[in-house]
């Protein structure tokens, strides 16, 4: 199942061929109607990519207790901008080469919202995954030696699973 805006699920539809093991819902990701169809029994990853920076922080901790609480037992694995880079961002000094400067990004991740998340109700536990190796040296070296300890991983790009009991 995808949940996304109205418009991209109809152009996803108009674009890609249509699929029995892939269910498109236009909405928001914080209505969880759209968990309602899943079994709650059942082996559940959630996957939330390049959405939880753009939310306020009590949305992304009403979301993934929100799912905790529907799914048990299910896992979410989300990616994570870091919180100055975020600050940062909502300052307007993220801008490319190009000009172009990124909608703002409400929440991020430190140590301390990562305390927070773990001690949300229904996680039963939250680690960052390991990055895996890309190409060229920066990406496929400096970035996954760099993204091993929890000092500079909470300065990088991340991503984590929580598991929920």
């Amino acid at each position: 199942m995808s949940v996304d805006g109205a418009e991209t699920v109809a152009l996803r539809e108009r674009l890609l061929p249509a699929s029995r093991r892939l269910r498109a819902v236009a909405g928001s990701a914080l209505d969880l109607a759209w968990a309602e169809p899943v079994d709650p029994g059942a082996p559940v990853i959630v996957t939330a990519q390049g959405l939880l920076m753009y939310l306020e922080p009590a949305d992304v901790h009403g979301l993934i207790a929100g799912i905790a609480r529907r799914l048990p037992g299910a896992r979410l694995v989300f990616d994570a901008v870091p919180a100055w880079l975020a600050a940062r961002s909502r300052a307007g000094k993220l801008v490319t080469g190009e000009g172009y400067a990124p909608p703002p990004w409400r929440w991020g991740l430190d140590a301390e919202e990562e305390r927070r998340l773990a001690t949300l109700p229904g996680v039963a536990s939250l680690a960052a995954l390991r990055v895996p190796r890309g190409r060229g040296p920066v990406l496929g070296f400096a970035f996954p030696l760099l993204a091993r300890a929890a000092w500079t991983r909470r300065r990088m790009f991340a991503v984590f699973e929580a598991v929920f009991a």
